[in-house]
């Protein structure tokens, strides 16, 4: 079964809309007219594939040698040392290597996204094949989109005599969801060995400013200037882990990566650097220290360089360290317990652990400090000991260049973070506690989800009211008018907007076909003539909306994220199983009530739905589905084995053959299946998965009968023939569920009560490796009318 994926593109921009910086530039809302049509991607760093880390010396002289600064001559000396043989060279008990894949000319490479610099330069077949090996390269001539830009070269030399050089092409480089169709790509001719010496990457993407490029006579311009303006937001951020892969997101905000809120403060961006003043710093728990510095948020940097007095300070807490001369730097011993660093950036407290700030064991008892000083150098230098620590946010918004930090969100991966927020319901201010009221009436019930976007601080609360089964719209209609927030937009607006984000969820039967959730009945011959090589949009409108719509997520999800082949998308069983589709309802609307969101009209948008609010537009957006697929199913996927498809109905015979039962299944007992569970990008976190499920398993449990309906004579003959014959099933589901589940999501599924069938052993779909995970929902046995088991054959 397909899954949502915690790192996967996003095709809705909605939500990225009313994220952080959206009010950080002071000068304009941006609304969904902005971003209608626009892009986000995610990117998840891979380990590399060769674990070889410097000397920290070298190191630190690299980085010298990066930004031109003038080396302290211990740190000089404790490299030629090095160099010589007389000190160890190679540190053990260090922090893994990650790197990013990027297609360049269809050719995949793994690079390092470097925001320390601005060229994306790759190794390549012009070079010598000595210096090839242990790399993969970039051939130009197998590229069919690759076109030498004459008379362009580059080169990068380092004031410690290290250097890199080569030709210019402009090439097709994808990177996530998004093509750069014309990109300058650097391809390297020539590298000095000190580049030959790092083997864990394969080149940089340079995502500094463009105004430091190295190409002439054109200068280029960096792969994010590039795609910028195709993305929702022009913006990226930064989510490294120590020890595990991080991620790198594209022109959207994800919030399940960061908890708090945002702080931005202003960036020079004439130094061609994500440069920007510090306020001070504290150590553990200590006096604040406030002295204001320049510094350079640098992924291309491992080290924290910052000034002189804060890296003494930090060191003379840390009992037996000192300044080492043969090492270049601070050391101290292995034993110790670090304390904590407190950066202070926009009035508010940063933290990097104390055992962040161990670099590497440089021998058996001693260790290299990930805080060093800056001597010698123009700035300080926020290296990956610091970003490891923080959620970063690198944006252009508004044509202002910011960077803003955040705490990383420590919860657990995967984790369906919808009660926590519903536990927040009761710290609402009351003011706005004020606004709710109870429509007491009956009816099942509705779940809000609202942010607010408050002078660059963001809100979630949850709440939850009555919604009136017969007329949700009363509902809906009264929750637009009362719960809105201003955003206040650093008071930059002549008068302020609003801006809401609503979701809900009728668990009454009654009402399970409501503004914000859709339910769909198996669909049958309205599928018959649906083309599964063609996009939803591209289909009959005799295809049910419902359907059209769950399939526009589905193909966000695993078309465009998880790479499964739109031909294998649709199944031979969507037209007999059960659909559910959520929808995400945004807007804006004036001070005064009679302006409606900026672009947004019923004509602009094909989504776009009217309230009947005077003076008030909403988007209605399909952004999560999931699919009930009732009994009979083919036998479970053999241990090992591999599908194009999760149901092997229609391949060929030594396809279909399986397990007849497990050590959670005797074989017999019917059972639905739940799949197809995805949810876009910026919606999750939100809770939607957990409702999505709940309302498949919950209507289940209320129509029984629809389920499995008794056989007839005739559906009992096809069964027999479909099955072999002699084979005694059940005509009666009695609460038992499957999933395939994808296999790093076990855990994800075991929150909402699935347990691992061990005998099912992993298979492969599509690629990924899934698990077959079972679940038993309890309900009124005297709903299925007391039906039998038929035996067939």
């Amino acid at each position: 079964m397909h899954h949502i994926s915690h790192l996967a593109l996003a095709a809705s921009l909605i939500s990225s809309a009313l994220t952080s910086p959206v009010d950080v530039t002071g000068k304009k809302t941006v609304s969904i007219a902005d971003i209608k049509g626009k892009k986000t991607f995610s990117v998840e760093q891979v380990l590399a594939k060769k674990q070889q880390m410097q000397a920290p010396a070298l190191s630190m002289l690299k980085t010298y040698a990066k930004f031109s600064g003038t080396a302290p001559v211990q740190l000089k000396a404790a490299a030629a040392a090095i160099q010589a043989g007389t000190v160890q060279a190679t540190p053990q008990n260090y922090d893994m290597s990650y790197l990013c894949p990027v297609s360049v000319g269809g050719q995949t490479l793994n690079l390092n996204f470097d925001s320390g610099s601005a060229d994306l330069w790759v190794y390549s077949t012009l070079q010598p094949t000595s210096q090839q090996s242990g790399h993969s390269i970039y051939d130009p001539s197998k590229s069919s989109t690759s076109q030498l830009l004459v008379g362009n070269t580059w080169s990068i030399k380092y004031g410690d005599g290290s250097s890199a050089s080569g030709n210019v092409y402009a090439d097709k480089v994808i990177i996530g969801a998004v093509t750069a169709t014309s990109q300058a790509v650097e391809a390297a001719t020539s590298v000095s060995d000190s580049f030959l010496k790092d083997v864990n990457n394969d080149g940089l993407v340079g995502l500094s400013f463009s105004n430091i490029n190295t190409v002439s006579p054109n200068q280029q311009k960096t792969f994010f200037d590039t795609v910028k303006s195709t993305l929702a937001l022009p913006l990226w951020t930064a989510n490294l882990k120590k020890g595990a892969p991080g991620t790198y997101d594209f022109g959207y905000i994800d919030s399940s990566k960061y908890s708090g809120k945002i702080t931005y403060v202003d960036v020079n961006s004439a130094s061609g650097f994500w440069q920007f003043t510090a306020d001070g710093y504290q150590i553990g728990s200590s006096s604040t220290v406030s002295s204001s510095f320049v510094a350079i948020a640098d992924t291309g940097t491992t080290l924290m360089y910052l000034p002189s007095s804060s890296v003494t300070a930090y060191w003379a807490q840390v009992t037996g360290s000192g300044y080492d001369k043969n090492q270049g730097g601070y050391t101290f011993p292995c034993s110790s317990t670090l304390p904590d660093f407190n950066l202070v950036v926009g009035g508010n407290k940063f933290t990097v652990p104390g055992s962040y700030m161990n670099y590497a064991q440089i021998s058996y008892t001693t260790c290299f400090g990930g805080l060093q000083q800056n001597t010698g150098l123009s700035f300080s230098i926020l290296g990956d000991i610091f970003l490891k620590s923080q959620f970063v946010v690198f944006s252009e918004v508004g044509g202002k260049a910011s960077l803003g930090i955040a705490a990383m969100y420590n919860g657990t991966p995967g984790e369906d973070d919808g009660d926590e927020w519903e536990c927040h319901a009761a710290a609402v201010q009351q003011k706005e506690l004020e606004t709710w009221k109870m429509i007491n009436q009956e009816g099942g019930e509705m779940k809000v989800m609202h942010r607010r976007e408050d002078a660059g601080v963001r809100h979630t609360d949850l709440q939850a009211a009555a919604l009136t089964a017969a007329s949700p719209m009363i509902a809906a209609e009264w929750l637009f008018d009362r719960y809105k927030v201003a955003v206040d937009m650093h008071k930059a607006l002549q008068s302020p907007r609003y801006e809401y984000l609503f979701f809900a969820w009728s668990q009454s039967p009654q009402s399970i076909m409501s503004e914000f959730i859709s339910f769909l009945p198996p669909p049958g011959l309205a599928l018959a003539n649906y083309d599964s090589a063609a996009l939803h949009s591209t289909q009959s409108p005799d295809v049910p909306e419902v359907f059209r719509d769950a399939m526009s997520v589905r193909e966000d999800v695993f078309v465009k994220e998880q790479k499964v082949a739109l031909e294998n998308e649709v199944d031979v069983d969507d037209a007999r199983s059960f659909h559910w589709v959520a929808y995400a309802s945004v807007g804006t609307s004036g001070s005064d009530g009679n302006a409606a969101m900026d672009g947004v009209t019923k004509d602009s948008a094909t989504s776009a739905e009217h309230t009947g609010r005077k003076g008030s537009t909403a988007m209605k957006l399909p952004v999560g589905t999931i699919r009930l697929v009732p009994p009979p199913h083919p036998p479970h996927p053999q241990p090992g084995s591999s599908h194009k498809i999760d149901n092997h109905e229609g391949l060929p015979q030594d396809m279909q053959s399986g397990l007849s039962k497990t050590e959670m299944h005797d074989g017999k007992e019917a059972y639905i299946k739940l799949g197809r569970l995805s949810v876009l990008q910026p919606f999750r976190g939100l809770g939607l998965a957990r409702l999505l499920i709940d309302a498949a398993l919950t209507w289940a449990s209320q129509n029984v009968d629809k389920i499995l309906p008794p056989m007839s004579p005739a559906a009992a003959e096809q069964r027999k023939l479909e099955l072999g014959g002699g084979v005694e099933v059940e005509d009666v589901w009695r609460g038992l569920v499957l999933v395939h589940a994808q296999a790093q999501l076990e855990k994800y599924w075991a929150l909402f009560g699935f347990v691992k069938d061990e005998s099912m052993g992993t298979w492969e779909e599509e690629k990924i490796m899934h698990v077959g995970m079972w679940k038993r929902v309890e309900f009124d046995s005297e709903s299925t009318g007391g039906r039998k088991k038929s035996v067939v054959g």
